[in-house]
């Protein structure tokens, strides 16, 4: 395998759960999700197909802006860059064709047919999606999911998954190019020129775009699907709330990273160390957590979020503090309606 298992392949582990979930019929949990020992969080198929859809709407935001603060739209015509990029965008399609094997979650031809198809998102993507849905509520009551049912769920999620990691793949190797030619200091210079804009940019995209488009239109129903389809391919720790004064501090762990193993690969090629690369991969993360913060807090308290460590830095587990204080706070709540829904209170 090229890539390590544990931060790069977690939704192995998911559509695995899947797979047994139709086997046993147990058709409730296998759409909707259930929570498991440890901790652990199965999102079930309609969070987990929202959610990759996402991930294919926020990576290419993540190279959109990666682009506009190091100001090299050339990268994205280089013929090395693309070369690269497709040399390891290949070796996370050969690994999902071991994985798959070897959990029985289908034919390794399977994804070798998704990937011969084209993997870029269809045009009518929320079109099949919510006719999926409307598909699988409807046999639910029927009390069985047909077989073509449930397999063009999996088709669905493994195209994304490749699709997502493709990008990943291709902003790991300019960020590599980038840092080599003109250093760490210049890289965090052009992630910080434009964080802000893809905090607001990428929570426009789930919340006007993507979740709708997936038939989840509710606020707090996309807030729920967005906490539960993260579970999808990262495995999240919550820690105790505790208090200091006002202040109530919520932590949360996550324990593992999809863009790590794929960021180090390709630094590595470099001769760079991960955490030479990893501002172009944590910033980004801060940046989206402080605007699903902004957008899931009530407006009768004050909200800061902020990265406390993490995995492509610091080599620690990414950890991240919520920090909320009682008072009014409907500038914030304002902000958020302008900045991502576009519209006033």
């Amino acid at each position: 395998m090229f890539y390590n298992e544990y931060h790069t392949h977690r939704w192995a582990k998911n559509l695995a759960h899947a797979r047994k979930l139709y086997d046993t019929g147990q058709y409730e949990k296998l759409y909707l999700g259930e929570n498991l020992k440890d901790n652990e969080v199965f999102p079930g198929l309609r969070a987990m197909a929202a959610h990759w859809a996402g991930m294919e709407q926020e990576m290419p935001l993540r190279l959109k802006m990666l682009i506009k603060g190091t100001r090299r739209p050339d990268f994205l015509a280089d013929k090395e860059i693309n070369s690269q990029t497709m040399v390891y965008a290949d070796r996370f399609v050969g690994d999902m064709m071991e994985i798959v094997l070897r959990d029985n979650i289908c034919s390794p031809d399977r994804v070798q047919l998704i990937k011969e198809k084209g993997l870029s998102i269809p045009e009518d993507w929320g079109d099949q999606m919510r006719k999926l849905q409307a598909d699988t509520e409807k046999a639910m009551k029927s009390y069985r999911i047909s077989s073509q049912i449930f397999e063009s769920w999996l088709d669905t999620c493994l195209r994304s998954i490749a699709n997502y990691n493709r990008y990943i793949a291709q902003s790991a190797v300019i960020t590599s190019l980038f840092v080599l030619k003109n250093g760490e200091n210049t890289l965090k210079t052009a992630i910080d020129a434009t964080a802000e804009e893809f905090m607001w940019e990428v929570s426009r995209s789930f919340y006007t775009n993507v979740l709708p488009n997936a038939g989840i239109t509710d606020i707090q129903d996309q807030i729920d699907t967005i906490f539960r389809g993260t579970n999808s391919d990262r495995s999240i720790v919550m820690g105790e709330e505790t208090q200091d004064g006002q202040k109530t501090i919520r932590r949360s762990i996550l324990k593992n990273c999809m863009l790590f193993c794929i960021y180090q690969t390709v630094a590595e090629k470099y001769r760079l160390q991960i955490r030479s690369v990893g501002y172009g991969i944590c910033r980004f993360c801060e940046a989206q957590g402080q605007a699903n913060a902004m957008i899931s807090q009530p407006s009768n308290v004050q909200v800061s979020y902020q990265r406390v460590q993490s995995l492509a830095i610091e080599n620690r587990a990414c950890t991240f503090d919520l920090i909320t204080i009682p008072g009014n706070d409907t500038a914030r709540v304002q902000k958020v309606q302008e900045k991502v829904f576009g519209k006033t209170l």
